[in-house]
């Protein structure tokens, strides 16, 4: 195939013009053809063979016979044994069917022979020394009477066991042939009968191979697999495919990649390669997912998995996944902006209420505890700003932190900053992705947990500290805490405390984890002052390669 995707032109001569059916059905039928005609030509050959042993024997048996009987052997010692000799071969000639019954004395002259003119004469045959000379018995090929004839030949031995002549029995070839070509025409005709049958049964498995395959030629079905592997080496996401028995039957580059396989997985069980897929649930409930945020490996996926119908019934199920990592990357300035529009809206909903406020005050006539309202709000607010310049210098993680404390603020919570955080090379070492991922995760979780709970209750606390061998990025709240049973098992993917959005959840902490992990930290949770949740997060911040940087942002800003 061609960059573009057009089929090579291919030669169309011979086969190559014919479909599928007709190349089939003619294939088969020159194999079926040329085994029939192995097989009756050897099977021909060896009967014509059977056959001609068969008759050399018989005529071989009946001439010993001849030469056994004592007429034949008592004449000879006579003046003139052909009266006795002549008379006697023709009556077994006609008795067994045989074209010739000839006896030769000594001298090899014929004392009978089915022509009379023949009888006195002598033969001049060199076939007949063996039996004359030697004493042999056999049979074989020889000319008697212008014909050629398949004869036994034996001696006949006197009273002392001398020689006295010999006895030849013939029948004529043509009638060996006869024979055969009957048994040949037999066999014609079955082989015939094999090939009509053949024929049909050739044209049934051709149409039969072409319904299978929907009707096309294998040009087309050699471009349908072409292009099909051009698409998915082409496509930017991993497609995935299993079949009835959770086999892998289509992996492209991209799912490879995901997965971290430097060989491809086609034909291993999807269990060995992703414990825990959630493809083998899709084939057996046979409802699709879509969206599904998950962990494929080391990577960051999301994933829609949809069974396959065929027939009725589900033959395998398709996977596609997309790397978050790499949608992050490209909406990372997108998302920075959006937090910094949510954190504008919060202070705008915040400061609409403030300016109620003062209206409704000066209204009244209260222009001193409207002033005072000002300059106390203001206060709070630059203090707010001017401790996150100091402790964050990063403007991203800044304001992901201002961000989160006007969000909390417009639910009701109060978002407090340890006055003593301080994180100035924790952003420049691991990079802004990763706090922005393990902080903006653990204070939403935190804020969700105390919305709505008693005022008092309603409290989530920062504190950030890199100034030692380790950063810790510490998340505290008032809520209902984790048991010491789910202190586990909340990292996992997928578990959730919560039942709305299901499928959509589960995956903060278990990326959290994941993050941290990554760069040689670790992260646990531990029951606060308050008697909620305190997750507490190291990272090793020491002299050396410790950390992950992650971040062309981070690394700009150096």
């Amino acid at each position: 195939m061609t960059a573009g995707g057009a089929a090579l032109p291919r030669a169309a001569t011979g086969l190559g013009r014919m479909g599928l059916e007709r190349k089939v059905t003619f294939l088969v039928l020159a194999l079926l053809l040329g085994l029939l005609v192995l097989t009756v030509s050897t099977l021909w050959y060896r009967a014509a063979e059977a056959l001609e042993r068969q008759i050399g024997t018989r005529a071989l048996d009946i001439a010993r016979t001849v030469a056994a009987m004592p007429g034949i052997a008592d004449s000879l010692y006579t003046r003139d044994p052909i009266p006795v000799v002549a008379p006697l071969a023709e009556r077994v000639r006609r008795l067994v069917g045989a074209d010739f019954v000839v006896v030769l004395d000594q001298s090899g002259t014929r004392l009978s022979h089915p022509v009379p003119e023949w009888v006195g004469k002598a033969t001049a045959s060199l076939d007949y020394g063996p039996a004359l000379y030697e004493g042999a018995a056999y049979y074989t090929r020889i000319r008697e009477a212008n014909e050629t004839a398949l004869a036994g030949i034996a001696p006949i031995y006197g009273r002392d066991g001398e020689i006295l002549g010999l006895v030849s029995v013939g029948f004529r070839v043509q009638d060996v042939r006869l024979l055969t070509l009957r048994f040949g025409r037999e066999a014609a005709f079955i082989a015939a009968a094999a090939l009509i049958l053949g024929s049909l049964g050739a044209a049934r498995l051709a149409r039969g191979i072409k319904r299978e395959i929907f009707g096309l030629e294998p040009p087309q079905i050699a471009r349908i697999v072409e292009e099909r592997d051009a698409v998915l080496a082409a496509i930017r996401e991993g497609i995935l495919a299993i079949d009835a028995e959770g086999r892998i039957t289509v992996c492209n580059r991209e799912a490879q990649r995901l997965m971290d396989l430097e060989e491809s997985p086609v034909g291993r069980h999807v269990g060995e390669i992703l414990p825990g897929c959630r493809m083998l649930r899709v084939l057996e409930t046979g409802e699709p997912e879509y969206d599904q945020e998950m962990l494929l490996g080391d990577a960051e996926v999301v994933a829609n998995q949809v069974p396959i119908h065929i027939g009725g019934r589900i033959a395998g199920v398709v996977a596609s996944f997309r790397d978050r990592s790499e949608i992050r990357r490209i909406a990372r300035e997108l998302t920075d902006i959006r937090r910094y529009s949510e954190a504008l809206r919060a202070q705008t909903h915040e400061f609409t209420n403030r300016l109620h406020t003062i209206a409704g005050l000066i209204q009244l006539g209260a222009a001193d505890e409207a002033l005072e309202f000002i300059m106390r709000t203001e206060e709070q607010h630059q203090r707010l700003l001017d401790h996150l310049a100091r402790a964050v210098p990063d403007t991203t993680v800044a304001a992901l932190i201002l961000g989160k404390y006007n969000r909390a603020a417009e639910l009701g919570v109060r978002l407090e900053l340890d006055p003593a955080s301080r994180l100035t090379r924790a952003p420049e070492r691991f990079g802004r992705s990763l706090l922005v991922t393990v902080l903006g995760n653990l204070i939403e979780n935190a804020v969700e947990a105390v919305q709505n709970l008693p005022e008092e209750r309603r409290w989530v606390r920062v504190r950030l500290d890199d100034t030692g061998p380790d950063a810790v990025l510490e998340v505290s709240d008032g809520g209902p805490g984790v048991p010491p049973a789910l202190r586990e098992a909340i990292f996992a993917e997928g578990f959730s405390t919560r039942s709305e959005s299901p499928g959509h959840r589960g995956l903060g902490l278990a990326l959290v984890r994941r993050r941290v992990s990554q760069v040689g930290g670790d992260v646990t949770v531990c029951e606060s002052e308050g008697g909620g949740a305190r997750f507490v997060v190291r990272l090793p911040c020491g002299d050396g390669e410790g950390g992950r940087r992650d971040d062309p942002g981070a690394r700009r800003g150096r």
